[in-house]
């Protein structure tokens, strides 16, 4: 089906080796085969089955593909060897590709190379090939058959998924093999089929569009057809300059080139239509991009190829190599770091090596020497961390690091390192929960006894660590108490050595930080979202049960709502049926560390178009208002509400809005004294306020 093909002109016989190479990114494809032509004569044309680098090709994959010619010849000895005449043939499709500059390569024992972009024709159609661009199934397989062919075993073929259309997830290629159609249907291999009920659905020779509701666009060919290829292989240095080239085949006279980049599903672009054909960038940062080039020819028709995930990174750490991983006191280690991705900027960049003891934490700087290699000769035993930490010329980066154990001669009785389990990154411990001990014995006689002890520094209360046995390195107790503890570990062996190590930690318990209401504002009848957030909680088979003991602050009403335990939540819904504030107790009951509580207020509002007005000011005050639209209440209004459901608020209004926007407002006492701004009066909207002093406040 598909074949690369060759000649040799050789002075003698000869030995060449030729590779050939096949990369697409928009596939994620990289193939490589070396051909070993023993004794090649003068003048022999080579067909090579391109099957050997992969039984995966079809004629697109081939079509999208960036192939290259590694030619060598590992002899010098004046003895020419030419090899010219390169191609690509898609014996499908009935095409040829071939190199793109030179084609004819002259060795003697050296080696060239040369290139081949095969025109990338994803909107240009391949005869006797059907393509199908798919919207429905998350992960779809189409099943399929050929004219009057068999059909695939079911499920069928796992479809490829894309980004090349707009709007569709996945793709298939389906070679028509000289026949005129194929009848296919969907599934997503879980049983669940699309099949036009049984009735199946006809694709003929062309591009296609179909979605889950069953509907099949034909695309239209392109008028031509374009590639967008880079000078450089992804993933690149930050520093890198890239040049994008574009090959155009069927356009209508001169074109003219607008580059561009998708990144984050925004597009940017970075020239505007002109008649060169290539474009360089070097304003790469940490990332992944998708470039494109729009090729309009004289006629005015415009065709987008894309290069898809085009890759820059910043230095990474990639080997740490050392001369040996255990040694004895005074013998010396070196070592060399090595970093993928750096920018060089023509600078020197840093390294900067460390030793870090781990028995005791203790770091030393490391010298380098010009070829980057560091050298370390410990001075005492114990476990090191070796780490090289690399700063670029652009200022980023990186870290790697090996590890060497350090012994001495002597093998005397040591607390090689200590494991403690139950504590977190920070050093804390939860209430009531396991903490563990474990040591790490070498040198000295053996048997080795233990003893393990703690203390609470902030209590004074002290006690002992519970072992399987005498003779055993691991020991743990549950910390009952809050505060900093201490653990003091002693392990003496058979000749009366000994050595002692410490461990500390804080003994903390489960704390709420947060309580969370969705919405903020709620009125009457809404399902109020409660979530309480927590550090320190600890879990054993269910999430923990959060309690909210809700109380009407004006009426003293009451009731309790709960979290789903069963479904590991943290959230309880919580319909009120009344309007007020509510004063709110989270009770969290942590398994073996709690309970925690936490107190918060709510609230919530009535459930029509509504101004409710919390007032400090007159003793026994009138409400004088005047809804938009609307008219003026008798004088001297309506009397407020006394109330004590907001602290430092004597009085309540609860003005309905009906269709209105808002109202306006003044106050009196009833006695001929108003309070009206002057005359210009208060203006309030839907909502909640408090009001003092001329002040209107809208409550949360």
């Amino acid at each position: 089906k598909f074949y690369a093909e060759f000649t040799f002109d050789a002075d003698a016989p000869s030995y060449p080796l030729v590779t050939v190479e096949a990369r697409s990114d928009s596939f994620n494809a990289n193939y490589k085969w070396t051909f070993d032509f023993k004794e090649a004569t003068t003048n022999k044309t080579f067909k090579v089955d391109l099957a050997k680098l992969s039984d995966e090709l079809t004629s697109e994959l081939v079509n999208n593909c960036k192939w290259a010619f590694t030619c060598s010849d590992s002899i010098t000895d004046e003895s020419y060897v030419t090899i010219k005449n390169f191609k690509i043939v898609d014996n499908v499709n009935k095409v040829t590709y071939t190199a793109d500059d030179i084609d004819e390569v002259t060795l003697d024992g050296n080696t060239k190379k040369l290139t081949m972009n095969t025109l990338n024709k994803s909107n240009y159609t391949l005869k006797d090939s059907t393509v199908i661009y798919y919207k429905g199934f998350e992960n779809p397989n189409i099943h399929y058959k050929v004219g009057n062919g068999d059909w695939t075993s079911a499920p069928g073929i796992e479809m490829t998924a894309t980004n090349e259309k707009e709007g569709y997830t996945h793709k298939a290629y389906i070679n028509l093999n000289g026949s005129d159609s194929v009848t296919a249907c969907f599934n997503d291999g879980n049983g669940n089929w699309d099949s036009n009920f049984e009735k199946n659905y006809t694709f003929g020779a062309g591009t296609y569009t179909y979605d889950a509701y069953g509907n099949i666009n034909k695309i239209e060919d392109a008028k031509f057809a374009a590639n967008l290829y880079a000078d450089e292989v992804s993933p690149i240095s930050l520093d890198k300059k890239v040049t994008l080239k574009t090959d155009v085949i069927g356009a209508k006279g001169n074109c003219t080139y607008k580059f561009g980049y998708v990144t984050d599903d925004e597009e940017f672009v970075l020239r505007d239509y002109n008649s060169d054909s290539t474009f360089t960038y070097d304003k790469f940062v940490n990332g992944s991009y998708t470039f494109f080039v729009d090729v309009k020819d004289s006629n005015g028709d415009v065709v987008r190829a894309k290069l898809y995930d085009f890759q820059s990174r910043k230095v990474e750490g990639s080997m740490f190599d050392m001369n040996t991983r255990n040694c004895l006191i005074g013998e010396k280690v070196t070592g060399k770091a090595t970093f993928d991705f750096e920018v060089k900027n023509g600078k020197d960049n840093e390294y900067v090596y460390t030793a870090t003891r781990s028995q005791d934490k203790t770091s030393i700087h490391l010298p380098v020497n010009e070829n980057g290699e560091f050298e370390f000769v410990p001075e005492t035993w114990g476990e090191y961390e070796i780490n090289c930490t690399v700063t670029d010329a652009a200022g980023n980066t990186a870290s790697i690091s090996g590890y060497v154990t350090v012994n001495d001669e002597e093998d005397s009785l040591k607390i090689f390192s200590y494991y403690s389990f139950g504590k977190d990154n920070k050093g804390v411990v939860i209430k009531n929960q396991m903490y563990t001990l474990n040591l790490n014995i070498r040198g000295g006689q053996e048997p080795y006894t233990y003893s393990y002890e703690y203390e609470n520094v902030d209590t004074g209360s002290k006690g002992v660590l519970e072992s399987y046995a005498e003779y055993y390195e691991s020991a743990h107790f549950y910390p009952t108490e809050l505060g900093k503890y201490k653990v003091t570990a002693t392990v003496t062996d058979a000749a009366g050595a000994t050595v002692t190590t410490t461990d500390e930690f804080v003994c903390e318990t489960v704390m709420i930080t947060s309580v969370e209401f969705n919405p903020e504002e709620g009125h009457v009848g809404d399902a109020i979202e409660m979530t309480t957030n927590t550090v320190n909680e600890m879990y054993y088979r269910f999430a923990n049960s959060r309690t909210y003991t809700i109380t009407h602050r004006e009426s003293g009403e009451t009731e309790e709502v709960y979290d789903n335990v069963l479904m590991h939540g943290r959230t309880a819904i919580w319909t009120p049926k009344k309007a007020g504030i509510y004063d709110i107790k989270v009770t969290v009951n942590s398994y073996g560390a709690g309970p925690a509580y936490y107190d918060t207020t709510y609230t919530v509002l009535p459930s029509g178009n509504e101004t409710v007005i919390y007032y400090k000011g007159f003793e026994n005050p009138n409400v004088h208002y005047c809804v938009d639209g609307g008219n003026w209440t008798n004088v001297p209004g309506y009397p407020m509400e006394a109330t004590t459901e907001k602290e430092g608020y004597n009085y309540k209004a609860v003005i309905n809005l009906g269709d209105a926007n808002g109202v306006t407002v003044c106050f009196n006492d009833g006695k001929g004294n108003w309070d009206s701004a002057n005359g210009r009066n208060y203006r309030f909207e839907t909502g909640v306020y408090t009001y003092e002093n001329g002040k209107l406040n809208k409550i949360k």
